[in-house]
């Protein structure tokens, strides 16, 4: 009777095992800030990627961010780019499980020129200026 059972159980370990799917993790990314400006580091997030299977973990994250096609620019959970002109950039991201099994995702991001003050606000500081060096010029002199 106990090789009946030893077999049993070996035989269920071994069609158990066989019958593991290696799902696709999932990629997913944040960017901060969104939109962001020229010039301004902007951080991308994927710690909300996972896997469908508890048991597998994520163990890379490659991005392009250059929209060649190719996950080369930059890797790990957390990267960083800055952008030095505005317009709208495409940004990709390919997550892989312990198992190498990849799932990718695309985003895109907005990049904004930097904003220009007002006439208004210039005329303000400029006038405060003129102010302050009369002062300290007045000041100086008695």
């Amino acid at each position: 009777m106990k090789k009946f059972s030893v077999f049993l159980c070996t035989t269920l370990l071994v069609f158990g095992a066989v019958g593991i799917a290696n799902a696709t993790p999932i990629a997913y990314f944040d960017v901060n800030p969104s939109p962001t400006l020229i010039n301004i580091e902007t951080i991308f997030d994927a710690s909300a990627s996972y896997d469908d299977d508890p048991s597998r973990t994520l163990v890379s994250w490659e991005w392009d961010v250059d929209d060649d096609g190719e996950f080369d620019d930059a890797s790990g959970e957390f990267t960083s780019w800055i952008f030095p002109v505005a317009g709208v950039f495409s940004i990709g991201l390919k997550v892989t499980n312990d198992l190498g099994s990849s799932g990718t995702t695309t985003g895109e991001v907005i990049v904004e020129a930097a904003p220009v003050p007002e006439p208004a606000t210039m005329l303000l500081l400029g006038s405060g200026l003129i102010f302050l060096a009369a002062f300290r010029r007045k000041f100086r002199r008695s």
